[in-house]
């Protein structure tokens, strides 16, 4: 019984830190995709941008953006504060992501090779998202190699390991104990 509080402790915390690494994410993503329509938008103070922001919003019957509200600590932010903010973020999300997975996986007492899988799996997989989106801005295919290495990364910044790893633990540990 302690063992499934545990699991579910670790699947909401992951949850909720998902819940506010997404509306962080599709704020700075909205600050900017629409800044570049608004003319000296790193000069406007910081309460004029969201009014400015909204000016140019396009009409979109099924908008991704307009559920989510601007927080006002990224609305106060310049243009590349905000790109070094969401590659900051990504990492930290990534490093937060494998611990819940690292955690997760560890409850099914899972032996070592598959955590060492993990260890070895989360930094390569990060390396290779950095490799695909620096080759793409070398061979100025970015905008293909971008959502290549932003797929690699949004599964790190998931549970997207753990739903991998843990039935192939339950398997493996099925047909050991027959």
């Amino acid at each position: 019984m302690r063992i499934w509080l545990i699991r579910l402790g670790i699947l909401v915390c992951a949850l909720l830190v998902g819940a506010i690494q997404e509306n962080w994410k599709i704020d700075i993503n909205y600050v900017l995709d629409l800044q570049v329509h608004v003319p000296n938008y790193n000069e406007l103070p910081a309460h004029e941008r969201l009014s400015a922001l909204k000016a140019c919003h396009p009409y979109m019957p099924y908008d991704y953006y307009f559920s989510h509200t601007n927080n006002e600590w990224i609305i106060s932010m310049n243009v590349p504060t905000l790109q070094r903010l969401k590659w900051a973020l990504t990492i930290l999300f990534v490093v937060v992501f494998f611990g819940f997975n690292y955690a997760l996986i560890r409850t099914f007492e899972a032996s070592v090779s598959w955590l060492r899988i993990m260890r070895w799996a989360y930094p390569l997989a990060f390396i290779l998202a950095f490799v695909i989106f620096v080759l793409g801005k070398w061979m100025h295919t970015e905008q293909v190699t971008y959502a290549i290495a932003r797929e690699i990364t949004g599964a790190l910044q998931s549970l997207i390991p753990s739903m991998c790893i843990v039935p192939m633990i339950v398997f493996q540990t099925h047909f050991e104990t027959k």
